[in-house]
């Protein structure tokens, strides 16, 4: 049977996903590498880095946030959020939900994953007129998005025709996960410390811009990655608190 982890990246002190035979909460404090301006990145490039020098790796890895999950069960009285296949619960359910996963053993996992590269949540549709970069422009800001441009040309074939947002919600296997962030890690390299939202009129973007432009990476290297991609349905709950 494929050892497996998926990891629920979380902030606070409390109320964490329980632990189970394949999930557990990943707790980000803003001190780990490769910065606080990375916020939930952190948690993937240090499994990578950790798992990497001390070997053994999962062979499926996973990453979910403390209010945004992948589905795998129904979830009692989800309703549509704002885009498709995106779905929304209360508290109530949303524990529930949590305590079904920590029972869990992950089998619809694996065979999913006998039949493609990667399970990823639903993305993010920006219409045909809308590239990543383009709005990235407009709704985070235009001096990183030069810089994300201009840098991501270099590495992946298609840019400007990208028109959609993967959040970086995804399970797949150790191979895939390590291969995406050493292609990535150069990118990262090059964009590190040079995105920081002089001309941002959002707040919090400003305090973790990395954490933004890594997710639009993410988008563009899993755009042309040439993966065979099972898009799952996306699931947040605002009630719980940040």
């Amino acid at each position: 049977m494929p050892r497996m982890l998926i990891n629920v990246i979380d902030h606070r002190d409390g109320d964490q996903q329980p632990r189970g035979e394949i999930i557990q909460p990943y707790m980000v404090y803003g001190y780990e590498e490769p910065g606080r301006k990375y916020a939930d990145f952190c948690a993937l490039f240090n499994n990578w880095i950790g798992w990497s020098q001390h070997g053994d790796p999962p062979e499926i890895i996973g990453f979910f946030g403390y209010r945004k999950y992948m589905v795998f069960d129904p979830i009692k009285g989800a309703t549509s959020a704002h885009a498709p296949n995106w779905w929304q619960c209360n508290r109530n359910a949303f524990d529930e939900y949590r305590v079904w996963l920590a029972l869990w053993d992950g089998g619809e996992i694996k065979r999913l994953l006998a039949q493609y590269d990667i399970l990823q949540a639903q993305h993010y549709p920006l219409g045909p007129k809308m590239s990543i970069c383009e709005d990235f422009a407009v709704s985070r800001s235009k001096h990183d998005e030069e810089l994300l441009y201009n840098a991501a040309c270099a590495y992946f074939a298609k840019v400007h025709t990208v028109h959609k947002i993967y959040p970086y919600l995804f399970i797949t296997r150790w191979s895939v996960f390590d291969r995406m962030m050493r292609e990535i890690e150069p990118l990262r390299q090059e964009l590190h410390g040079k995105c920081v939202g002089v001309d941002s009129r959002d707040e919090e973007y400003k305090k973790r811009p990395m954490a933004y432009v890594m997710e639009r990476v993410y988008s563009l290297w899993l755009e042309n990655s040439g993966l065979s991609i099972k898009e799952m349905p996306f699931l947040h709950c605002w009630e719980m608190h940040a």
